[in-house]
């Protein structure tokens, strides 16, 4: 289920009627088009959204402003940022859709994919050229931190016509200091909002108070301190009073008890009828006809809605038409509160229940959840949670799933065991393993825990187990074929958790059969046929088969729906084009791993190879930020010893191109520490010098690696052992013969990179291969990508003049018509020269270029 936007959220609240207009305060927020974000920040009841709604309805037709009203539910980070996204496509002409398709309920989510999601968007935003304006309203709903942190981000880095109003009872927890000092946060504070004794007439006239001096209405504006609320419901007061100088005289107390006094005065002065009906629908946060008829019973609920609103009674439209409208937040407080003291807790849970089957009937299951929570009627929130697929944390998101199912108390518990899976599925994605596995022991030790419980459970521990490669993934596979041999969902997951282990583990013969059995038993599309394709297709790598594992991973693209299953399955294709050498085709799989949300390994994969191309280039200041960012993103609980190993060795390539051989030391130390499998895929200096230093040890770990590869088919790693061998032998004739059986492997299948990334390393042996007529095409290909790839980094260190200087100004012509896509004869018309002399122009600028064709 694909949850909706709730559409009363996203607009700019209507003016109300008897508005008080503030011109002055008004002014004020026009400063914030010269701030990057403004804090309108002031305790409940002092017209943050009132004077908010009033400024954004004049300046709508000038700029775009796009509103938020944040609630509680808000505080899950893929909510909070997909009402953001939609509140900003509602009003902002800019393509959304790409980040929405990001959006869609996650798995799980970390402070790195925040920061990825928000840099998407930022780049997205920093496209519009006009000054546009989004409003948090009720920012003080949000406590958590990941939210924070996110926000934090997009402000330090917010794009330049963007300008962010914050209103909340409370300052966030932001580094405020920090932005007051680089001068781009602009704060109006419960002392700009407080009514001045010209308002408070206005305010008393709408109202249609009694007419009082202007001593009196001094001292009721101090009494209450300009504060809005307070004044509104003593102007509602004074209409009653008998004797008003004297009740002004005695108006005294602070803002709390003065609140207290003046709701029930005006409580109390409203019909029977009226006041059942406000306390009745006072657990509403927002309030529409429908609605409050299922909870009075009546038909007349939008008839009373538009009274009350007319009549001023601290109720206000939602959106035009007036379809939906809400209490202010002070008066719903109190009305709830009465409503528990007049009729009682079950009463209220009572009403708790009619609302929730109210949004349940109409599609709001997240309502319709919470309306349920608050009623505590924990069965029917298990039941619609489940109903609506609810049967892990990635169709509500894993911070609405655990702060929904965390309140359903243990006797519930026991009796629904299965919502004991759902938290524990949430705690292990929400970084919290330890308390996620605490809670598996308890369900297993518990008397209720039968066949299916256990299969359940040990369907969360293989899970569990393959990313963090336990061991005893292989114990929890034998327990479940043990348990039910007949059920075939369960044994189809342990064998696609099994292979996908087998898979990082390098035993490729035994992972192939588990994962073809996975694959075949789910027959369709979907997510784990989409996965387990990944896999064979990872395996196909390995063995050297470039052009099978293209294909594989093609259908798994097609069939995957998911953006954490496209983006690790981009990843590896990214793999199989630079080892091609169509280095801008990796680099465009590549980014598309490094979206939000894709799993952390896979992400720091991506970003490590996106440094390796740029590594190539001799971009080292971007290479070292990838480096820098991979390492952030892998830095988990989870991390392996292979991604420890990746890391240090791309921080040693970097160190070996930037010539600090103290950092070349230090790295080199620290990759040696991780012994392990030979790894691929690191850059192939790093991985020479850590068998460089080794010596007669290294040599005899290559070789035993050779014989093990050989024997089972793994061509592309066995092609990196042997390169090895051939660097690292003392005799030239064998080196040369290992050069060549590398040669003919690879020519087959086109695996270039893994050759040209020795570069300097492998070059003489290259140019001797060559002679000797080893394979010379093939070998003379690779020679060139070395070549080109030299030149490029020499060309981004300044030793060689950029092609401005080296062109002339009519070989500068002709390459920008290039660029724009004409063809030869073309740009011989446009430039009115022979077509015989474009073509010497261009050949002129290939040479020059060091590069082959167009």
């Amino acid at each position: 289920m694909e949850t909706s936007l709730l559409k009363t959220k996203l607009g700019i609240p209507p003016l109300r009627p008897q508005l008080i207009q503030r011109d002055k305060l008004v002014e004020q927020f026009d400063l914030c088009l010269d701030y990057d974000l403004t804090l309108v920040s002031a305790p409940a009841g002092f017209g943050k959204t009132t004077i908010l709604s009033q400024w954004s309805h004049q300046k709508i037709s000038e700029l775009p402003i796009a509103w938020l009203s944040l609630d509680k539910g808000d505080d899950d980070p893929i909510r909070f940022w997909r009402y953001c996204i939609g509140a900003l496509g509602a009003s902002l002409e800019v393509e959304t859709e790409e980040i929405e398709a990001l959006l869609k309920a996650p798995a799980s989510v970390t402070e790195q994919d925040l920061e990825s999601f928000v840099t998407l968007l930022i780049n997205t935003l920093f496209s519009l050229r006009d000054d546009f304006v989004l409003i948090l309203d009720d920012y003080h709903v949000i406590a958590n931190t990941l939210i924070h942190q996110s926000m934090i981000y997009f402000l330090e880095h917010i794009p330049p016509p963007m300008h962010l109003i914050i209103a909340t009872r409370k300052d966030p927890p932001f580094p405020l200091a920090r932005f007051r000092g680089k001068g781009v946060l602009l704060t109006i504070t419960d002392a700009d909002l407080r009514f001045d004794l010209e308002d408070t007439s206005k305010l008393l006239d709408v109202i249609q108070a009694p007419t009082i001096s202007d001593d009196e209405l001094r001292v009721l504006n101090e009494r209450v301190e300009g504060w809005a609320v307070g004044l509104k419901m003593a102007g509602q007061s004074l209409r009653r009073q008998p004797d008003v100088s004297t009740f002004i005289r005695n108006f005294t107390g602070s803002q709390e008890y003065i609140m207290d006094y003046l709701i029930e005065e005006v409580l109390q002065s409203q019909s029977d009828d009226t006041r059942r009906f406000l306390l009745t629908v006072s657990i509403l946060d927002r309030l529409t006809g429908p609605l409050c008829d299922a909870l009075t019973g009546g038909t007349d609920g939008q008839e009373r809605l538009t009274s009350l609103e007319k009549a001023n009674l601290f109720i206000h439209k939602m959106d035009e038409i007036g379809q939906w409208y809400r209490f202010d937040h002070l008066f719903a407080d109190m009305l709830q509160h009465r409503l528990e003291m007049e009729f009682g807790l079950e009463k209220r849970d009572e009403l708790h229940r009619l609302a929730s089957n109210w949004y349940e009937n109409n599609g709001s299951f997240e309502e319709a959840i919470e309306h349920a929570l608050s009623a505590k009627d924990w069965g029917n929130v298990i039941d619609m949670y489940q109903s609506e697929g609810g049967v892990g944390p990635g169709v509500f998101g894993v911070s609405t799933t655990y702060n929904w199912l965390r309140h359903i108390p243990e006797e519930i518990l026991e009796k629904r065991p299965e919502v004991c899976i759902w938290i524990a599925w949430s705690l292990i994605f929400l970084g919290k393993s330890k308390a996620g596995e605490e809670l598996l022991d308890k369900m297993e030790q518990s008397k209720s825990c039968d066949v299916d419980m256990k299969e359940l459970i040990l369907g969360v521990r293989i899970t569990v187990a393959v990313v963090q490669q336990d061991p005893r993934i292989e114990e929890y596979a034998h327990q479940i074929s043990l348990l039910q041999p007949d059920n075939i969902a369960a044994r189809t997951w342990s064998d696609y958790c099994l292979g996908w282990y087998y898979t990082r583990q390098r035993h490729f013969n035994e992972a192939e059969p588990c994962i073809n059995r996975a694959f075949l038993s789910y027959q369709g599309k979907g997510e784990v046929p989409a996965a387990a394709l990944r896999w064979l297709a990872y395996i196909a790598f390995m063995r050297g088969k470039l052009l099978q594992a293209e294909k594989i991973l093609q259908r798994a693209l097609h069939i995957a729906n998911r953006v954490e299953t496209r983006g690790g399955i981009c990843t590896t294709l990214g793999m199989i084009y630079y080892q091609r050498n169509d280095l801008e085709v990796a680099v465009a799989e590549w980014e598309k791993g490094c979206v939000p949300f894709v799993p952390p390994s896979d992400q720091g994969l991506a970003r490590l190879y996106l440094a390796g191309t740029k590594l190539i280039k001799g971009d080292i200041e971007t290479a070292a930020e990838a480096i820098e960012k991979a390492g952030n993103i892998l830095n988990t609980e989870d991390i392996s010893k292979e991604d420890l190993a990746r890391i240090s060795a791309f921080h040693l390539s970097l160190a070996l191109q930037e010539n600090d051989q103290g950092a070349v030391t230090r790295w080199t130390e620290k990759l040696a520490e991780y012994e392990g499998p030979f790894l691929y895929d690191i850059p192939a200096s790093a991985r020479h010098l850590l068998f460089q230093n080794m010596g007669d040890a290294g040599r005899a770990q290559l070789q035993a690696e050779y014989e093990h590869l050989h024997k089972e088919g793994y061509r592309f790693l066995e092609m990196g052992v042997r390169l090895e061998q051939a660097l690292l032998s003392s005799d030239p004739e064998e080196a040369l013969s290992f050069l060549g059986e590398v040669l003919r492997i690879a020519k087959d299948e086109g695996n270039i990179r893994i050759i040209a990334d020795l570069g300097q390393l492998i070059l003489p042996m290259l140019r001797e291969a060559i002679v000797e007529g080893i394979e010379p095409e093939f070998a003379g290909k690779i020679l060139k990508v070395i070549e080109d790839d030299a030149y490029q980094r020499k060309m981004k260190n300044g030793e060689i003049p950029p092609a401005s200087s080296l062109l002339s100004d009519r070989e500068l012509e002709v390459l920008r018509l290039i660029e724009s896509g004409l063809s030869n004869q073309q740009i011989a018309d446009n430039l009115m020269i022979s077509l015989s002399t474009t073509k010497t122009h261009i050949h002129s600028i290939l040479e020059k270029l060091k590069v082959k064709d167009r």
